[in-house]
């Protein structure tokens, strides 16, 4: 099972590929996705030029605009309660995407 953790902070051993931030969360996502676990953090210290923070959210909003490569699997690490049910609810939305899209959805 290839697992990737997207957390700025945790040492998460049982990933393969452990990134602290957005960008590289959103590279390793298009180089070697679909993985089959992600790992996924809310607060990244993540930041774009403009001075907003970028967190997991975003990277959900990413994987809904781009499903070919939503992993199999994906769970939420934050311990921020508001960003973790965020993202909860975005997960549940991409996977009723993915099997309106193709019939067969992920386990989320």
């Amino acid at each position: 099972m290839r697992i990737l953790a997207i957390d700025d902070t945790r040492e998460l051993t049982e990933a393969h590929v452990l990134v602290r931030n957005f960008n590289e969360g959103i590279r390793q996502l298009q180089l070697n996705g679909p993985w089959d676990l992600l790992l996924l953090d809310h607060d990244l210290a993540s930041f774009d030029l403009d001075g907003r923070e970028k967190t997991g959210y975003d990277v959900m909003c990413f994987l809904e605009e781009n499903m070919h490569l939503a992993p199999k699997k994906i769970e939420c690490v934050s311990a921020n309660p508001v960003g973790r049910s965020r993202i909860v609810a975005m997960i549940v939305r991409l996977n009723e995407k993915i099997k309106q899209t193709s019939g067969d959805g992920h386990d989320l």
